[in-house]
């Protein structure tokens, strides 16, 4: 049976937010209006202190209704170089290659919108990803999601689901975070890494032992 090495994203591979950044590059290339940014910027301070329930995703995204889905991947992958990539983690990146090596195979697991994180995915050859997808009709978003968003328990059943499909165990696995939000996933590997962990998460990886990192150095692409 084989065993996977499952990483969170934003704050757990790379200095930062995913979706920040998009929603700042949008406003500046006004595919949306200024106040979609701040809107975002309130649910990502909400995120950090560990109080975003998932019906005030259903409020974000709708936000961003009748945005053309082509637009929105055009943009992620025109910032993927400046703005993502030398945000990345050497650290993280040096924790993948310890997995491989220890011969699990990497997944990535994040509420990040899919189109925002497939380019990272490519560029350290991951070939799975799980990451939450919107709606699209005519190649604009409707403002639902499609499917469940990969987030908190909706992140811990998508992950379930897709370790059963691969015939995988979850008992060997890894899973490193950042969030409260992935507690229900960090409880069930067998290894649990916290990586830059917000409050909620820290008191509860010092009560039970697991190990925790603090990564500051960045990427330098040569």
């Amino acid at each position: 049976m084989s065993c996977f090495a499952i990483f969170d994203v934003d704050h757990t591979l790379l200095d930062g937010s995913t979706g920040k950044e998009l929603a700042v590059m949008c406003v500046r290339r006004k595919l949306v209006p200024v106040s979609v940014l701040w809107k975002s910027l309130v649910l990502y301070f909400r995120y950090r202190i560990g109080l975003l329930p998932q019906s005030v995703l259903q409020t974000g995204i709708y936000t961003l209704r009748g945005v053309s889905l082509q637009a929105l991947s055009q943009v992620a992958e025109e910032i993927f170089d400046s703005h993502i990539k030398p945000k990345l983690f050497l650290r993280a990146l040096e924790f993948i290659r310890e997995e491989r090596r220890a011969g699990r195979t990497v997944l990535l697991a994040t509420s990040a919108p899919e189109f925002i994180v497939q380019p990272l995915a490519d560029c350290l050859d991951i070939e799975y990803l799980l990451a939450t997808k919107f709606e699209v009709e005519d190649g604009l978003l409707t403002g639902r999601f499609q499917g469940e968003p990969v987030f908190g328990r909706g992140k811990e059943q998508r992950v379930l689901e897709f370790i059963q499909r691969q015939n995988a165990d979850l008992a060997c696995s890894s899973f490193y975070s950042d969030s409260c939000f992935d507690l229900p996933l960090l409880e069930r590997v067998k290894e649990p890494h916290v990586i830059n962990p917000d409050l909620k998460l820290r008191r509860v990886a010092r009560k039970r032992g697991w190990p925790v990192y603090r990564l500051r150095e960045v990427w330098t692409p040569k």
